[in-house]
């Protein structure tokens, strides 16, 4: 299957086929070393929160490097060319652009709102903040294109682009609104858990973690409905995949859940060292899109 790559601090884990963990390296930095992570075109993204860095690992080489971001810099997207790290921070209110080749970085201009999670769906950098606004950023214009205001007491939390649509988790409400970027248009909307935090999808299917209902929602893409609510998890914040296992950080039992997705059950819980949360899966470069994944631990 690969490895399973987990960072608790600044220590970077491995977790093998039996689920044995065991020290791989380190980042550098603090305890906020991994705010969030992504697996982008070979190596690895890691958000700091607490130092205002980007850092990018080859977990095959080792090899890392770090760039200076924007206050608080959260969620991560990327097109073939550039990574798009969003700035939650009051005072900043920007995007940082980063070229892939050059490990350099560009600031766009103020956006008028906080890009707390970022999603790219050409040719924009989409993204959402707790004003219950989803926005279009032109990075070419260095310019808001579009904007769509959700409904009233709609806290948008996390955004996640797949196949032509938007999907936005809303916080306050537990809703799950599938956006056509077209209009933009919200044209449907599901019922998920309370404080639904982070979204992937596997085959057919989206799966939403929902923080305070300890719960994953599995939605069918094509009807777009809840088929399965998979329980038993701790906290559930980030979620991983490789098509046929689902990864769920449980924050407050210091642990990785791995769920089969043929029946939608937990198979095993992971002890950890400290408190997973940021995670990406790492392909196995012996086996085209199949490995394992990273998970960052932070400290809110």
């Amino acid at each position: 299957m690969g490895q399973v790559f987990v960072t608790v601090g600044i220590t970077i884990y491995v977790i093998d086929d039996a689920d044995a963990v065991e020290v791989f390296g380190s980042l550098p930095g603090d305890v906020n070393a991994a705010q969030w992570a992504k697996f982008i075109q070979e190596e690895l993204y890691f958000t700091s929160s607490g130092r205002d860095r980007v850092y990018k690992l080859d977990p095959y080489t080792e090899t890392n490097a770090t760039v200076v971001v924007n206050d608080f810099p959260v969620s991560l997207t990327a097109n073939d060319t550039t990574v798009f790290v969003g700035s939650s921070s009051a005072t900043q209110l920007k995007i940082t652009a980063i070229d892939i080749d050059t490990f350099t970085a560009t600031t766009s201009a103020a956006l008028g709102a906080q890009p707390e999670s970022v999603a790219w769906l050409d040719p924009y950098v989409w993204f959402v903040s707790g004003d219950r606004n989803v926005r279009s950023y032109n990075p070419n214009t260095d310019s808001i294109v579009s904007t769509l205001q959700l409904p009233v007491n709609t806290e948008a939390r996390v955004i996640l682009a797949h196949d032509g649509y938007l999907y936005v988790g809303a916080g306050s409400t537990n809703k799950l609104h599938k956006i056509d970027p077209s209009g933009p248009t919200s044209v449907a909307n599901v019922s998920v858990g309370s404080l639904p935090t982070d979204m992937i999808v596997a085959a057919d299917d989206l799966y939403v973690a929902n923080l305070n209902s300890n719960t994953v929602s599995r939605i069918d893409l094509d009807t777009f409905t809840i088929s399965t609510t998979i329980a038993g998890f701790d906290a559930p914040t980030r979620l991983a995949t490789n098509g046929q296992m689902l990864w769920v950080t449980n924050v407050l039992d210091n642990s990785v859940a791995r769920v089969d997705l043929s029946g939608s059950t937990i198979s095993a819980t992971i002890a950890m060292p400290g408190t997973p949360r940021a995670m990406a899966y790492v392909p196995d470069p012996a086996i085209t899109g199949l490995a394992g994944i990273c998970v960052g631990a932070v400290v809110f």
